[in-house]
């Protein structure tokens, strides 16, 4: 956690999805089916809606997976944020037949195994930035520079730091 998995993903998106004939980016896949029994609905309710520009009504999550199957055929964008188990992929994602040759499925997640239960062909892992780099970053954000400032030498290492969830050292 705490990579930037979502960030990159959205990012991803925002660059990608003029591309597709459809996107959905769905944030917080974890959460949301497990906040209610009714939360896999809600994600394959805002997949649709997404999809058609129109509220869906999808009155079980058997009915979603029919519907996705049966009206996904687009060259689709969708992300899937912060998947946790393999059902989850079942109902959002289901089966590459689902969507058009060209589609992109992205997919973040903390726990490989459930790519590899789900078959996905292309896993990427997401490293933490070296210190070097993610002060780089952190002065090309805060100062529109990429060489370190040295007036700020110590309070730039202590909020990439701070960031990475190590404690302050004032």
């Amino acid at each position: 956690g705490g990579v930037g998995k979502t960030t990159l993903a959205r990012a991803i998106f925002d660059t990608l999805s003029n591309q597709f004939e459809a996107k959905s980016f769905v944030e917080n896949v974890k959460d949301v089916s497990k906040a209610s029994p009714s939360g896999l609905q809600l994600l394959q309710k805002q997949i649709l809606s997404d999809v058609f520009y129109e509220d869906v009504t999808v009155k079980s999550v058997h009915e979603g997976t029919n519907l996705m199957k049966r009206r996904l055929h687009k060259k689709f964008l969708i992300v899937l944020d912060d998947v946790d188990h393999k059902d989850q992929l079942v109902a959002l994602a289901g089966d590459l037949n689902w969507f058009k040759p060209g589609s992109r499925i992205i997919i973040t997640t903390r726990d490989e195994q459930v790519l590899i239960a789900h078959r996905v062909k292309l896993i990427h892992t997401v490293n933490l930035l070296s210190n070097d780099e993610a002060i780089r970053l952190f002065n090309r954000h805060a100062f529109g520079k990429d060489v370190q400032i040295q007036e700020y030498e110590k309070q730039s290492l202590e909020v990439v730091r701070y960031a990475a969830g190590l404690p302050l050292a004032l």
